[in-house]
């Protein structure tokens, strides 16, 4: 139940004999646990299915409740940091019984761990949480991440931006939908913040395309979650070809693009742009094309040369006519260009789309009115989440809020767009991504 203040109240003020909670004794070598790499992924998944509520959390108070020889019990009161189970909220105060081998002190329920707890009812003590037997160890990194994993199921992010945290200004506009500011001051805060978000929604692998230092360093921060984009945009032309031939035969870029190519002034099927594409298709790299609007104004400030009917996708058919084996993605689903965007994929199968930025930044109903018609369409195997994070980290929950809440997709279509469609068309190792 909720109580005055926002806290839920878990618990019996009644003392509970510890005879009661044998079942949940945790015996001390357990709470010390330091493999880094336990508790094994299938464990904790078990633990998570078998309890009530799983949560991150910080003790602060333990009172022993009762002992019986070689067991204490008692009762824990914490607060939620962060919730995977149950029907509590960062920021609750929750209380739970423990059973641990004697002699047991408060301190040790005073750091943060994660708790798995069973809940309790019956009619001579009330209702209750005791913790799982072998369950609670200190929150690491890589038991919340596990968690994580077990809570959302993996997503690939195949648009988001390594931009610097001043990308947009000193400090950063506010967010344009949520209103906040980043609260990044430096580049290495910037990349931190977004590889937490990443981690909170169990993004595995996300293509980050920017300025080339940039993109270095966060490929150096995260090598195993982020795939290099070769970017273009307004400021910044495509290195020479040469150039990234090494780039991408290193493995220090994985993607042509973003190629914005609208805001530069430039068609796909301008001459300049051959000896790329040419590039791509040869080496095999996946190609991603801005497509449909840009910013606001665009054509008075940053952009002279941006026109809206550059960013019509259909003015990619004679590059995909050229070169039959180039893998492609519309970046923004080709929006608002619905019958060109749906044309494209009709007839060349190696053509994707993503849905960055329409995912948090139109109004709910117009996105999901442009998604329904292209799952009508039957491209569900050809839609890819993204974010287009750029200097807001925030974006990434955004953008998987806005597929989360479209009801009208399937628990297939959901999984297919959030991972299995990149899977697919990046031709990534599935088993080396869920190790």
């Amino acid at each position: 139940m909720q109580a005055r203040g926002g806290c839920k109240i878990c618990c019996v003020v009644r003392p509970i004999l510890a005879c009661t909670l044998i079942l949940w004794l945790i015996p001390l070598p357990a709470l010390a646990q330091d493999d880094e790499e336990w508790p094994p992924l299938d464990y904790v998944r078990n633990d998570y299915q078998a309890v009530q509520v799983v949560a991150h959390v910080q003790g602060f108070g333990a009172t022993l409740v009762s002992q019986i020889p070689g067991y204490d019990t008692w009762r824990v009161s914490c607060v939620v940091l962060e919730p995977f189970k149950g029907p509590f909220a960062g920021g609750d105060t929750l209380m739970y019984f423990h059973g641990v081998e004697a002699p047991s002190r408060p301190g040790m329920f005073s750091e943060e761990r994660v708790v798995f707890l069973l809940a309790e009812n019956n009619a001579e003590w009330g209702f209750y949480y005791a913790a799982l037997e072998n369950s609670t160890l200190p929150a690491s990194e890589t038991l919340l991440g596990k968690l994580r994993s077990v809570v959302q199921p993996p997503i690939i992010d195949m648009h988001l931006h390594a931009f610097g945290w001043d990308a947009y200004g000193t400090p950063p506009p506010p967010h344009e939908v949520t209103g906040n500011r980043p609260t990044a001051e430096t580049d290495e805060e910037a990349v931190e913040a977004v590889l937490a978000e990443m981690a909170r929604y169990n993004i595995v692998k996300a293509v980050a395309s920017g300025p080339a230092e940039h993109v270095a360093r966060w490929r150096a921060a995260a090598p195993d979650r982020i795939l290099g984009g070769a970017y273009a945009g307004p400021r910044d032309a495509l290195p020479d070809v040469a150039a990234l031939r090494d780039a991408f035969a290193s493995g220090a870029l994985s993607v042509l693009g973003e190629l914005g190519l609208q805001y530069r002034g430039l068609s796909p099927g301008d001459p300049q742009l051959e000896p790329y594409f040419a590039l791509a298709e040869a080496m095999d790299v996946p190609v991603a094309l801005h497509t449909g609007l840009g910013d606001a104004g665009a054509p008075y400030g940053c952009c002279p040369n941006f026109r809206v009917t550059l960013g019509n996708p259909v003015l990619l058919e004679d590059v995909l006519v050229r070169h039959p084996a180039l893998r492609v993605y519309l970046m923004h689903a080709g929006y608002p260009y619905l019958q060109e965007t749906k044309a494209l994929l009709t007839v060349y199968p190696q053509v994707y789309v993503d849905l960055a930025v329409l995912n948090w930044a139109l109004p709910r109903a117009e996105f999901h009115a442009y998604l329904k018609a292209l799952i009508d369409a039957g491209f569900g195997k050809r839609i890819l989440f993204g974010s287009d994070q750029m200097v807001w980290p925030e974006s990434i929950g955004l953008a998987v809020e806005g597929i989360e809440s479209a009801t009208f997709l399937t628990d297939e279509h959901k999984r297919d767009i959030f991972y299995h469609n990149a899977v697919r068309f990046l031709r990534l190792d599935e088993a080396a991504l869920n190790e």
